[in-house]
């Protein structure tokens, strides 16, 4: 895999061009930095496995309204490469941008397994071949541990005791939802008389 850029006067150009549709057929996604818009590879099932894929999409959506947010700032340098040349970005972009990167750092080190977590990972997933002298990495190593793993995650998601967790989960969301609004109505409250009473 690799990463290639390209600048052009018309970007629908490069998009539209037969070698360029002919590459997304075989594996090739394109990312249009001028309209912000990504076109997956038609290359297998990629895109609908993508958009199943809901464990970092999440986080990155709350990170994308971050930035939307302090990009309708006018001195922000997300909506402007000559101010992005001149100054940066501030330390609030910074800090999303950086934990963006993280969340799909986390994510992809979790999908590699012992691979991305342990300094001698790889050990697990393959064997030292005595005639060759080399390495030898066995894929079915790596997905069969995969494969339980899933396996008991579907029997444990008919259990009436996750279903229990899952109802817990959700009454303790709705809880604290409720407390942060009393406290909310309460501290808007008390400013407010704290201000009045400035004023008079």
């Amino acid at each position: 895999p690799f990463v290639g850029g390209v600048v052009a006067k018309d970007p629908c150009h490069i998009e539209k061009d037969h070698r360029t549709l002919e590459a997304i057929e075989e594996g090739l996604s394109v990312v249009n930095l001028n309209n912000g818009k990504l076109c997956i590879s038609t290359e297998g099932n990629l895109e609908m496995l993508l958009n199943q894929c809901k464990e970092p999409t999440f986080t990155l959506l709350f990170h994308e309204q971050r930035l939307r947010r302090l990009a309708k700032d006018r001195s922000s340098a997300l909506s402007s490469f000559h101010m992005f040349i001149q100054q940066g970005f501030s330390p609030q972009e910074s800090v999303i941008i950086h934990s963006a990167c993280v969340s799909i750092e986390r994510h992809l080190r979790g999908m590699s397994g012992l691979v991305g977590r342990c300094r001698d990972g790889w050990r697990h997933y393959g064997k030292f071949n005595a005639n060759s002298n080399n390495f030898e990495f066995y894929p079915s190593l790596f997905v069969e541990p995969l494969r339980a793993k899933l396996q008991f995650q579907e029997m444990m998601a008919q259990t009436q005791l996750f279903v229990g967790y899952v109802d817990k989960r959700r009454i303790d969301d709705l809880t604290e939802d409720s407390i942060r609004k009393v406290k909310g109505v309460y501290i808007a409250n008390w400013i407010y008389t704290r201000w009045v009473a400035m004023g008079k």
